[in-house]
């Protein structure tokens, strides 16, 4: 990629985190033309997997299938968000969602809209090379278990019970 294109896509990355809803729909109807953009990661959630601070790649123009284990930026609540998949909808209408989870974190965000994926992270800025996310080794979670049930008979159900959990 030549430094000039190279330019373009890390100021798309440092607007994400200034207007994430408006550049996530230019890069929803520019997917093709983009491939992939860099920004850099805010929080720790994702550590030890991706340090916190990392340069990080999104590919933007992925046309393949979401699986547990892959990690994603999304669309959450006006912000970008970088969190592992833990679930994916299987039938009726929670098949157009999956449970993502910070590997650093607890419990698993809001069942997220498949629409609001912006691509998969992958990877990240180690010195002067690109590292792939590491895969996490976590035995599937009491609460990911009963939120992914939950996402299969009803979405808000489901979106209910991760609110009432961040409460306690």
């Amino acid at each position: 990629m030549e430094k000039q294109d190279r330019v373009k896509l890390l100021t798309v990355g440092s607007m994400l985190r200034s207007d994430a809803k408006y550049v996530f729909a230019f890069l929803s109807e520019h997917r093709e033309q983009l491939e992939t953009i860099d920004i850099t990661l805010g929080g720790g959630s994702m550590s030890p997997a991706i340090p916190k601070g990392s340069q990080i790649r999104i590919h933007v123009n992925y046309k393949g299938t979401y699986e547990p284990g892959q990690v994603v930026a999304f669309l959450y609540q006006g912000k970008i968000m970088v969190h592992r998949i833990r679930y994916c909808g299987r039938r009726g209408k929670a098949k157009h969602y999956v449970l993502t989870q910070g590997d650093a974190t607890f419990l698993p965000d809001a069942p997220v809209p498949m629409d609001s994926i912006l691509g998969p992270v992958i990877g990240f800025q180690k010195n002067e090379d690109w590292v792939a996310p590491g895969n996490l080794q976590r035995v599937s979670s009491f609460w990911v278990r009963c939120i992914a049930a939950m996402l299969e008979i009803n979405i808000s159900a489901a979106t209910f019970l991760i609110k009432c959990l961040r409460k306690i």
